[in-house]
C-alpha cells in the first residue's frame, strides 16, 4: 500500500521500512515505535485531521491492510507480518502528514483534515463514503475493500483540494492542491524514468492496455509492478477508453479485448476468504476455475502470500532464479508473478 510514496517520497518510505522490518521479530519494538508515533505532539493534529494510525490490537476492520482474521492472528508469523504492515504504513503516513504540516504551518483545520484524507488514500486507506458503517461487514466479502477503493480514489485525489468550509460552500485551496498535483507527479516521473531504465537493460515494459501486463515489467516470465497494485485499475480506465473509441469507430482493439471480460476477472480476485475457501474446498476449484487441492485451500489460510506464491511456482517448474527474485521483491512489498506471456 505504500509503494507510491517509495518512487514518490522515497526520503520518507525508506526510513518507514527500516522501522517496519525492526518488528518483524519483536512484539516490543512494535510497541516503541507505535508509542513514539502516538506520544508526539504533532499527534494531536494527525487524530484530528483524520489521519489513520493503526493499532494492531485494535478492531480487525480497523486494520485491513493487514491479515484481517481473528483467528490467524494467533499464528506467529501472520502477527509478525501484521506488525510489519502496520508498522510501515503508521510511520509512513505520519510522516507524509509532518511534512506537509511544517511546509504549511497556518492551514486550517480543514486543509489539514483534506491532507490527511489524500494520505490515507495515497497509502491504501480509501472511504466507502456511505458504506463506511457498514465497511466490518463488508470484509466478510470483500477483500480488503478500502484498499481497492483507495486505487480509484488516488486517480481523483485533486478532488479534497475542494474544502468545504463553515458556509457549507466549497473552495478551492491552492496550498493543497499544489501539494497533491506534486506528490502524483513525483510518482509518475519515477515511474517512468524506471520504466525507461528498465526498457534499456532489456525487460519489457507493458504499454498496452489489452495486456495483463499493463505498465508491469517482464523479463522473461518473471512480472513486477511497481504501481503499488495500481497497474490494474489504470488498465481498466485506459481499456475503457479505447473500448468506447472503437466503438465510435475511431479506433480499434488490436488484440479484441473483451473489457467486459477483464472487469469479471479484475472482481472475481476481491473476493475475501470467507468466499472463496469455501468455492474451493466444495468445488476443488479456485473463483476463476483453477484447479485446487483440498490441502492446498487449508494451508492457504495459514501461510505468508510469499511462501504460498513460491509454492505454486515450484509445481509450474519456474526458472529458480525468478523464485527468488519473486521471493526478495515480495518481502519488500514490491508485486510479482511468475507466469508465461
Amino acid at each position: 500500500q505504500g509503494g507510491k510514496a517509495l518512487l514518490s517520497q522515497p526520503q520518507t518510505a525508506i526510513p518507514a521500512m527500516r522501522e517496519a522490518t525492526s518488528t518483524l521479530f519483536s512484539e516490543k519494538n512494535f510497541y516503541t515505535i507505535y508509542d513514539k508515533l502516538t506520544k508526539s505532539k504533532k499527534h494531536t493534529l494527525r487524530v484530528k485531521s483524520g489521519l489513520e494510525i493503526l493499532d494492531i490490537d485494535g478492531e480487525f476492520e480497523a486494520h485491513q491492510e493487514a491479515i484481517n482474521s481473528p483467528l490467524a492472528e494467533k499464528i506467529p508469523w501472520v502477527r509478525a507480518s501484521n506488525r510489519h504492515m502496520i508498522t510501515g504504513l503508521n510511520v509512513l503516513r505520519a510522516g507524509m502528514f509532518d511534512k506537509f504540516v511544517q511546509k504549511n504551518p497556518d492551514l486550517s483545520q480543514a486543509e489539514y483534515s483534506a491532507y490527511a484524507k489524500f494520505v490515507n488514500e495515497y497509502t491504501g486507506r480509501g472511504s466507502l463514503g456511505f458504506l463506511e458503517k457498514s465497511s466490518h461487514g463488508l470484509t466478510n466479502f470483500l477483500l480488503a475493500p478500502r484498499w481497492v477503493t483507495s486505487n480509484w480514489q488516488t486517480v481523483v485525489s485533486e478532488r479534497n483540494a475542494w474544502v468545504k468550509g463553515e458556509d457549507g460552500k466549497k473552495t478551492l485551496k491552492p496550498k493543497v492542491l499544489k501539494a497533491i498535483v506534486a506528490e502524483k507527479a513525483k510518482f509518475y516521473t519515477a515511474w517512468s524514468a524506471l520504466a525507461s531504465a528498465f526498457a534499456a537493460i532489456g525487460w519489457e515494459v507493458g504499454d498496452d492496455p489489452e495486456d495483463s501486463d499493463f505498465m508491469k515489467f517482464r523479463k522473461g516470465d518473471l512480472v513486477i509492478d511497481l504501481t503499488a497494485g495500481s497497474a490494474q485499475t489504470y488498465r481498466l480506465i485506459f481499456l475503457a477508453a479505447e473500448t468506447a473509441l472503437a466503438t465510435r469507430g475511431m479506433n480499434e482493439l488490436e488484440h479484441d479485448a473483451d473489457l467486459t471480460n477483464v472487469l469479471k476477472n479484475y472482481a472475481s480476485y476481491k473476493f475475501a476468504p470467507s468466499v472463496t475457501v469455501p468455492l474451493e474446498l466444495t468445488t476443488g476449484k479456485n473463483i476463476i476455475g483453477q484447479e485446487r487441492a483440498f490441502l492446498e485451500t487449508v494451508a492457504s489460510m495459514t501461510t505468508p502470500i510469499i511462501i504460498e506464491s513460491a509454492y505454486h511456482d515450484i509445481k509450474e517448474d519456474a526458472d529458480w532464479g525468478d523464485i527468488n527474485a519473486a521471493m526478495a521483491l515480495e518481502a519488500f512489498g514490491v508485486g510479482s508473478q511468475i507466469y508465461e506471456q
